[in-house]
């Protein structure tokens, strides 16, 4: 819920209009309260004094809060606050193309399914960025009909010359009223780190889980051919594809290894309403971990 709060007035009654466009009065002004009943939008009561609660999520996501105070026979506009409800984009992944330098595909979900929806991405060395407006990081706005036309954005950054890892933060973005709103982006959810230098492994691999058995495998497979990485975990999670170990049960841990291993595990926990995802051992230390895992949707 929306908390609206404001200083209670000494006389009169205190009604709050939530409507999709800034009223066209001006604040100060005082109007019949009979024009009152013209107004499109919905009206919040307040819960006490200078406190009232907007419940509903299934309303517009940019949302212009009025407050008008009723005393004898007068409307007595207030000046109005304006509201943005976005969500942060989900299930942020950042792949690197080995073939390119410095090249990244980025992709996620949205949380609402927002036709109006556009994005922006916000990338910055050495620290995540400082909101979605930081000057000293590289921004990119992707527009809505662009990203639905290639699932993907494609992200150039100098990784090779960087000694730092790169920080991305993807916003949701919506305009409305020639204004542009986006997301806080402090989801973890939203977020994605990306290793500096060239060194590691990109590593591909494959499950092998027997119809009805208790025994699966995974075999590995490198780029370069012939690579070796550090150690891995292999995570399940209900439903979404988990993006770190702390979103689902590790089921198991994998030493270090080199192209072409393949390991055994149990495969009992896993269920036909889980998803699995091989994870780089985050107590490995970020030098030694995987880089990149390949396809990342690997699941069987």
């Amino acid at each position: 819920a929306t908390r609206l709060r404001w200083t209670a007035a000494r006389s009169g009654r205190v009604r709050i209009l939530r409507s999709e466009w800034p009223l066209a009065w001006v604040a100060g002004e005082a109007r019949p309260a009979t024009e009152l009943d013209r107004l499109e939008g919905v009206w919040i009561d307040p819960l006490e004094p200078g406190l009232a609660l907007d419940s509903d999520r299934v309303g517009p996501t940019v949302r212009f809060y009025t407050p008008l105070t009723l005393q004898d026979g007068q409307a007595i506009l207030g000046e109005a606050v304006e509201h943005a409800h976005l969500l942060d984009p989900t299930h942020v992944r950042a792949v690197r193309d080995w073939t390119v330098p410095g090249r990244l595909t980025i992709r996620w979900s949205d949380p609402g399914g927002d036709a109006e929806l556009s994005h922006r991405i916000v990338a910055r060395a050495n620290e995540w960025p400082e909101g979605p407006e930081d000057a000293t990081a590289l921004r990119i706005d992707v527009d809505r009909a662009a990203l639905a036309a290639r699932g993907v954005v494609t992200l150039d950054l100098p990784l090779r010359q960087a000694a730092h890892p790169w920080h991305v933060v993807v916003h949701s973005v919506v305009r409305h009223a020639g204004q542009a709103w986006l997301s806080p982006g402090t989801s973890d959810s939203a977020r994605v780190l990306v290793p500096a230098g060239d060194s590691g492994a990109v590593v591909w691999y494959r499950l092998t889980l027997p119809a009805g058995g208790k025994g699966g495998s995974i075999r590995f497979q490198t780029n370069p051919p012939g690579a070796g990485f550090g150690p891995t975990l292999l995570v399940a999670a209900p439903r979404l594809l988990p993006l770190r170990a702390g979103e689902g049960q590790v089921i198991a841990h994998f030493p270090a290894g080199r192209d072409g291993d393949q390991r055994e595990f149990s495969s009992a926990v896993i269920t036909p309403d889980r998803r699995v995802r091989l994870l780089a051992d985050p107590d490995a230390g970020l030098q030694e971990s995987v880089r990149v895992f390949l396809p990342d949707d690997s699941s069987g």
